[in-house]
Parts: C-alpha cells; structure tokens; sequence
C-alpha cells in the first residue's frame, strides 16, 4: 500500500504546522522546569540528586528546551521534501517513535509486581546520578543533530538535503543515538520490568525508524549511498575517522 501524492502532502503540511506547534506548546511547558531548576541552583539548594545534580538538572532542562524549540523551529522553517512519505510506515513509525516516550510518565499506573524496582537498595543513589548524566548526554547529541540539520529536519520519513556536518560527519542518525542513550538513562534511574519493556519498545521504534529513513534515502538519493559507504549507522566506522580527521 502506498500513499497517494495528495495524502502525502497534507500529511507533510499537518507535520509541519500542527507538530511544530506541538512541540512550541512542549517547550513553552518546559521554560516553567528550568526557570525551577535554575532558581534552585541559584538559592543553592540541594537537588535530587545530590551534589551532581546542582548542575546536572538545570543543564538537562536546559537542553529539553532547547530539544523542543529547535524542532518547533525546524518543523515550521524546513525545505520542502524531495521525496514525500511514500507508504504507511513512513508516517505512523516515526509518529510512534516520535510520542511513545510519553508512556514512561503512565509506569506508575501499570500493576505493582511490574513497577518493582530491581536495582540494589545500595546502587540507587549512584544510579540516580548516573542516569540523570547519561539523560543529559542523549539530549545533548539530540540537540547537537537537530541543529545541524537544521531545515533538513523532518519527523517523518521523507527526502531532503543529505546533511554531513557536525556529529553527521561520522554517524548517520547520531540525533536516534541520543534518544538510545536518553531511554538508557531513563532504564538506569527506574529499573523495573515496565521500564525495561518501555524501554525495549523504544529503542525498538527508533531502530525501524531509521532503517526505513535509510532504505528511502538510498532509494532516492546517489549522494546518500556514497555517505553511507564512509559513515556508521549509529556509531562511528573506525576506518573513517582518519580521512574525516584529515579533512578538517
């Protein structure tokens, strides 16, 4: 089954004027947390998370926000796609990827055996801090990626600019490496059976989402297929960081 070009472009339009809104809306939400954390910070007091987290927790905040303006932004300002979405898939598996995060905040209403924490009493505190940090660098890669593909960002798979700078330049989709390492931080701060399911779904929908944007950018795009000779799919290629190096 196969989207007709109609379908496909009011799909496109909805992605970009009623998603960028979303996400403006999820940001908007978001500036009320760090003005928070960071009148904590400046009052001094202790945070969650011990020590670590006077800083950790306004800087995550911080890059929330940023995560979600940004894709606002490039949702509304991106280039027109050279290839719509062609095929259902293209549409409802980013979707899924993009919004079933949210399940982690409905964990607390899944039954008692399945919210069990299973991280040692003595390890939690330690874990706490750990995924509060790891959380920090997902977002951190995340934002990094949405900036540098600035109007070549999309939700949906689609074709546009093939973008080879910044973390692009050794990773071809370094922005799903950042969610894997937030669902990482998040499976290491709530350790239990219903997060490690949560968890599993995501990394899951991320994975299927960007294979589906590789098969339709190698389908569509020659430049596309020689990048991907030079770069790894979600980590680096070891081969390619001397020539890459180099080329600075």
């Amino acid at each position: 089954m196969t989207l007709t070009p109609t379908l496909a472009r009011w799909i496109t339009l909805v992605e970009k004027y009623v998603f960028s809104l979303f996400f403006f809306l999820l940001a908007y939400k978001q500036l009320g947390a760090l003005r928070a954390s960071v009148a904590l910070l400046g009052e001094r007091r202790a945070l969650p998370f011990g020590p670590s987290g006077v800083f950790a927790v306004p800087a995550r905040d911080a890059l929330i926000f940023a995560f979600e303006l940004f894709v606002g932004l490039t949702l509304l300002f991106n280039r027109a796609p050279v290839r719509q979405p062609e095929k259902p898939p293209d549409v409802l598996v980013p979707l899924l990827g993009t919004f079933f995060i949210y399940a982690f905040a409905f964990a607390h209403l899944a039954p008692a055996p399945l919210r069990e924490s299973l991280m040692p009493v003595a390890l939690r505190d330690g874990a706490a801090v750990a995924a509060l940090l790891v959380s920090v660098a997902g977002y951190a890669v995340a934002v990094w990626s949405v900036v540098c593909l600035g109007r070549s960002f999309a939700l949906l798979v689609s074709v546009r600019t093939v973008v080879r700078r910044g973390p692009y330049r050794y990773v071809r989709h370094p922005m799903y490496l950042g969610y894997i390492l937030l669902f990482a931080g998040i499976l290491i701060g709530a350790l239990s059976p219903i997060v490690i399911l949560l968890t599993a779904v995501c990394i899951s929908l991320t994975v299927w989402r960007a294979r589906l944007e590789e098969d339709a950018l190698t389908r569509h795009s020659g430049e596309y297929r020689d990048y991907a000779k030079r770069t790894g799919f979600l980590l680096p290629r070891r081969r390619a960081w001397r020539p890459l190096a180099e080329g600075r």
